[in-house]
């Protein structure tokens, strides 16, 4: 078998029914990463004319002469078969090698062993420590179990996914934790709207992508960077967009006062019959603090209209519509307006869109790996948290090394 250059479509066709496929090893990345200007690489083994293995891989500077080399979540390889792993392996090595590449790292999409919602270690669960084992044994350098966002790892190691099947929206909703259905009746009060945002209008996701990072202390993207990720991933990617119209507020607000008054015109006639009415007096209690909560309300819709205009963006969202998973990339939202809960607004209009569409798993993507309540990145865990799932932890990154004195010096520079 010879290591052979693909063509995008024998690429794309052996990647679409690879178990392990995701957007990431696509060819839609493909197209992405040379839009950024990034040179790439598609290759693979044919054996007696059909494809048995494939490799996608995105070539970067490194040392001012070298490259190395990125396979976005792995080799598209059965990971069991020894035999082929070890000979696709010495291939890579041989093929980076010439091309002045010091390394190349995957990140496969497979799953390390089983975990529940808290992210304890199931019993008696799956685990595929054999995969491990088969790459480090034909010389591939695993770096390790690694928690946070802030190591060195591609892309996140730590998920939070939420399996759909038997699911309809009632039932799912019934299984949300008190906290987030209590969140997400506060958006439908405000009647929150939710947007797709279309290309041109990717202006307000940016500003308030910009704005969650330098609060957060995180890197963003530029404007040309998610233009470029919508042409490239098209229908599959939307970006959403959660926003409150203050003149259907107040319109909602004038037509529930109206309907208190109605039925506190009512209560009052019964008690002229009635003047000791437990039933008519204990109802016109709690509609005399309806209409303080309406009033209330009304003021502050009132005010939102006046310092903020009619259509207020409060977060937005970006998300991934991929094979049998919905994944959700990534978010922000203003601070100013953080009690409105909009970012729980955009989540159950997706993950009800995705359960419409026949979807299978609903997958929050990142998290830290730690579960420490006072750790600083538990909050983005307990927020998908309260939503019925589990935690998912991949097999993590691995390095081939293709020239060692060269790969010894960058190491020991990034320490």
């Amino acid at each position: 078998m010879e290591l052979v250059h693909l063509t995008e479509k024998e690429y794309n066709e052996f990647q679409c029914q690879y178990r392990y496929n995701t957007f990431l090893n696509s060819i839609d990345t493909y197209h992405l990463e040379q839009s950024l200007g990034f040179e790439c690489d598609l290759v693979g083994l044919k054996k007696d004319g059909k494809i048995v293995c494939a490799c996608f891989m995105i070539r970067y500077p490194m040392m001012k002469c070298f490259h190395y080399y990125y396979a976005p979540r792995g080799i598209l390889i059965d990971y069991e078969n020894k035999e082929l792993l070890s000979v696709f392996t010495k291939k890579l090595k041989k093929y980076i090698r010439k091309k002045r590449g010091v390394q190349l790292i995957i990140d496969p999409y497979i799953l390390y062993q089983e975990r529940d919602a808290d992210g304890k270690v199931v019993e008696n669960g799956f685990n595929h420590q054999n995969v491990l084992d088969n790459l480090t044994s034909v010389g591939w350098i695993h770096q390790g179990f690694s928690t946070g966002y802030h190591s060195n790892m591609q892309t996140i190691r730590w998920m939070y996914a939420m399996n759909l099947d038997g699911y309809t929206k009632d039932s799912l909703w019934k299984a949300l934790h008190q906290q987030t259905r209590w969140s997400i009746n506060r958006t439908m009060k405000y009647k929150m709207q939710i947007k797709e945002l279309s290309i041109d209008e990717l202006d307000v996701f940016v500003d308030i992508m910009n704005q969650t990072g330098q609060r957060r202390g995180f890197e963003t993207r530029n404007l040309v960077f998610y233009k470029c990720q919508m042409e490239a991933y098209k229908e599959r990617l939307k970006c959403k967009l959660a926003y409150i119209d203050t003149s259907l507020l107040i319109q909602s607000l004038e037509k529930e006062k109206e309907e208190i008054e109605k039925e506190m015109k009512e209560v009052n006639e019964k008690l002229l019959e009635i003047p000791n009415s437990k039933k008519f007096n204990k109802k016109r209690k709690v509609l005399l603090e309806a209409i303080e909560t309406n009033e209330k309300r009304m003021k502050e819709a009132s005010d939102l209209q006046k310092n903020y205009g009619d259509i207020i963006p409060m977060a937005a969202s970006m998300f991934i519509y991929d094979r049998d998973e919905v994944i959700y990339l990534t978010s922000g939202a203003y601070e100013q307006f953080r009690d409105f809960y909009a970012s729980y607004a955009i989540q159950w209009n997706v993950i009800c869109e995705a359960l419409s569409m026949g979807y299978k798993r609903y997958n929050f993507y990142g998290i830290s790996g730690i579960f420490d309540p006072e750790d600083e990145t538990y909050g983005v865990y307990a927020f998908k948290k309260g939503f019925p799932g589990q935690v998912e932890e991949l097999i993590g990154d691995f390095d081939l090394v293709c020239r060692p004195i060269l790969y010894k010096l960058n190491y020991k520079r990034k320490k």
